[in-house]
């Protein structure tokens, strides 16, 4: 912070998606990157975030695996 807001940028959209109540991933390469890794939609997943790394992963939509 740079003293005009009292809350950095990850606390500001933090608390913008906390009602959602899932995880949010600060500096993934998704997008429009260097390194790209695509985020489909419509596709159940499997996320893990940790302090480091996250990991996805694709489950099949109709079992779940």
């Amino acid at each position: 912070s740079n003293g005009y807001f009292n809350r950095t940028l990850k606390e500001i959209i933090g608390s913008y998606f906390e009602h959602l109540n899932c995880p949010i991933a600060f500096g993934f390469p998704g997008g429009h990157e260097k390194k790209n890794i695509p985020l489909l939609f419509h596709q159940r997943a499997s996320v893990e975030i940790g302090n480091e790394k996250v990991s996805i992963q694709y489950l099949d939509n109709e079992t779940g695996q």
